[in-house]
């Protein structure tokens, strides 16, 4: 590695360097994924009524997005690739429960 590879590594103000992605805090990644999946799940159930589809659709890839965290959480070592993939993973949580209340909107509103 040259000296300015490993001073942009070390650099802490960088994206990838922030403590939760160095860090091997499985348990806050889990937390704060669940409290997100839970009210993206709340939110699409009271979405059942105007698309079922849409909504169940939904509901079950938010849910099979957090069991894929459980599951990287448990069976990853503890390193930043780890960090990495709950980040991740709670980040299509987040896009997969807006795309599926865009879609109902827009289905609705039409």
């Amino acid at each position: 590695m040259t000296g300015e590879q490993n001073d942009r590594s070390a650099d802490p103000t960088r994206v990838r360097n922030q403590p939760a992605l160095r860090g091997t805090g499985r348990a806050l990644w889990l937390t704060l994924g669940g409290i997100l999946a839970a009210i993206t799940i709340t939110m699409l159930t009271f979405e059942l009524p105007l698309q079922f589809g849409i909504a169940l659709s939904g509901i079950i890839a938010v849910a099979v997005l957090y069991l894929l965290m459980v599951v990287s959480a448990v069976t990853m070592p503890p390193t930043r690739r780890r960090s990495h993939t709950l980040a991740w993973l709670m980040g299509a949580i987040a896009v997969a429960g807006i795309a599926a209340l865009m879609i109902v909107l827009t289905v609705e509103s039409s």
